[in-house]
């Protein structure tokens, strides 16, 4: 994780010659390579840490103590100002497309409430839609998540569940996607804006990983419910009042609750009535046709 580059007994790249390596997916369906600049300065991603000060803080996200202030109600317990390297997100579900996923761009905030710079070569997804045939081409990159204001084209994959057994998946089965700092982040906030264009395709359920570490599993609301979706990691004032509206509580929703008497459902839930084309069992992936797989294209 912490290495010590000298030439002839002299550190280069810093002062002492640190540098942090990130963490390896465990599998080699993505490119996970990472360049060490050795004229790169002291100062730390959010420009408020020394390199030393961020090794000491790397244990504070291994032991997890929750915030005992908690200015706005979230769907998991606090974790103030978690430093990792790495974002990695796993992506279970859809909003209902058996056939894709997608989102239109992500931000991570540092502790000065700033957007956090991310080189688009770097993020990666699999699988990936470059690995249909006839999208070999497709502009809808992994990296155009990172891209700033002004990007129109987003970022599309098909969902893991509609692939035949053939098709090499992760581990975990489900879409990933990851997404590298070049230093170790001192992360305030996540940000995550839906898929627009077809919200159906949208993330819907989703675990997210820092450097490895499961910090939060959550479900990301439509893009037509919210402008986009917010995950807290900092108790500040003026970051949660900015971002409140947009954090998710399902506490603040009247339960869906199912009611059974003598083995007869007197009362029937929301979630039952409906069937998720995306959900583990419904579709069978033993019997896929790719010629049902339909055509999706960049323009609106």
């Amino acid at each position: 994780r912490v290495i010590r580059v000298t030439a002839d007994g002299i550190p280069i790249g810093n002062k002492e010659g640190i540098f942090y390596l990130r963490r390896a997916p465990g599998h080699e369906l993505v490119c996970f390579d990472q360049v060490i600049p050795f004229n790169e300065s002291d100062e730390a991603v959010d420009n408020n840490d020394h390199h030393n000060q961020s090794k000491i803080n790397q244990t504070k996200l291994r032991s997890f103590t929750p915030s005992t202030r908690v200015l706005t109600a979230q769907d998991y317990e606090l974790q103030e100002y978690p430093i990792a390297m790495l974002l990695h997100l796993v992506i279970h579900t859809a909003w209902g497309d058996p056939f894709y996923v997608g989102a239109d761009r992500i931000e991570v905030m540092n502790s000065n409430g700033s957007v956090v710079p991310i080189d688009p070569h770097l993020v990666s997804c699999t699988p990936s839609l470059q690995s249909l045939s006839g999208a070999e081409r497709d502009p809808r990159l992994a990296g155009n998540l990172v891209k700033r204001h002004g990007n129109t084209t987003t970022w599309l994959a098909p969902l893991a569940a509609s692939l035949s057994n053939d098709v090499p998946l992760p581990p975990s089965g489900d879409n990933e996607v990851y997404i590298p700092f070049s230093k170790p982040c001192r992360i305030a906030a996540i940000r995550i804006w839906n898929y627009s264009k077809t919200p159906h395709r949208g993330i819907r359920d989703i675990s997210i990983f820092l450097d490895g570490l499961l910090v939060m599993c959550t479900r990301i609301e439509k893009s037509t419910t919210l402008d986009h979706q917010t995950i807290l990691f900092t108790n500040n004032k003026s970051i949660v009042q900015t971002e409140s509206k947009y954090v998710r509580y399902c506490g603040s929703e009247e339960q869906d609750v199912l009611c059974v008497n003598e083995k007869m459902v007197s009362v029937k839930t929301k979630q039952a009535q409906q069937v998720d084309p995306s959900a583990v069992g419904v579709w069978d992936s033993k019997h896929f046709n790719v010629a049902n797989r339909p055509t999706t294209s960049v323009r609106p």
